[in-house]
């Protein structure tokens, strides 16, 4: 799927503050093809790109993303936890980072971030945005989450959506089928070379993250890896 790339994770966010455009630009001026961002529901139903439930680690702000509105997002410094130089980034809506990859010509893992509430309107949501939004540009996008009620419910409104499998469970071949994923991403410690020839056998690409290291990169993608994801990916060995 992704051909030994890395994929910058929430953006390149070892260098500006996740999720938030400069973060995209920067894997663009890495050489990185693809990035990885994380996106939810306001309260408002809007769709942005923010990966906590909750406001305080990457913002001024406090609550949870899903009980606050739009409005009152776009108002809060969503950099300056990261350096001064970015106290006035705000957090990104989706529509706004897709222009942003669009312009970069980045592809894109799209992260899909319910609550317990809302994991069927996002996914909703989400694809009624793909279809309607989407640049003609890109590739479509391979849409990830650890909720597999999220990814269910995609698959259902669109059973040609590239997916992706976040997952912890061991019965990680039965969802992979019923949802007829594209690949599997893992964390990099939690598997062996063993594991990554298991799940070739059946057909399954594996990604790994947060891969930071440029040793453990190199091991990784001659063992075989389909991509990894990294937060500071230009030390990285890329294809």
């Amino acid at each position: 799927m992704l051909h030994g790339d890395v994929i910058a994770h929430r953006g390149a966010s070892g260098y500006a503050p996740e999720n938030t455009l400069p973060a995209f630009y920067k894997a663009h001026a890495l050489g990185v093809r693809w990035v990885e961002f994380d996106v939810q529901l306001t309260a408002d139903d809007a769709l942005v790109v923010f990966h906590d439930a909750t406001l305080e680690r990457t913002t001024n702000g406090q609550g949870k993303v899903a009980q606050t509105d739009s409005c009152q997002l776009s108002r809060l410094d969503a950099g300056g936890w990261f350096a001064p130089q970015y106290a006035k980034e705000r957090i990104p809506s989706l529509a706004a980072v897709v222009d942003c990859l669009a312009e970069c010509q980045l592809a894109a893992n799209v992260e899909l971030k319910p609550t317990q509430d809302n994991a069927v309107k996002l996914a909703y949501q989400v694809e009624r945005f793909l279809q309607q939004q989407w640049p003609k540009t890109l590739p479509p996008p391979v849409i990830s989450s650890y909720c597999q009620k999220a990814l269910h419910a995609l698959f259902h409104l669109n059973p040609r959506r590239r997916l992706g499998l976040l997952y912890e469970q061991s019965d990680w071949l039965r969802w992979a089928k019923h949802l007829r994923v594209v690949s599997i991403h893992k964390v990099a410690d939690t598997f062996s070379y063993d594991d990554i020839r298991h799940y070739q056998t059946f057909g399954y690409p594996l990604v790994a993250g947060i891969v930071n290291d440029a040793s453990v990169a190199r091991q990784l993608l001659d063992w075989g890896v389909a991509g990894l994801f990294s937060d500071s990916p230009d030390p990285l060995p890329l294809p």
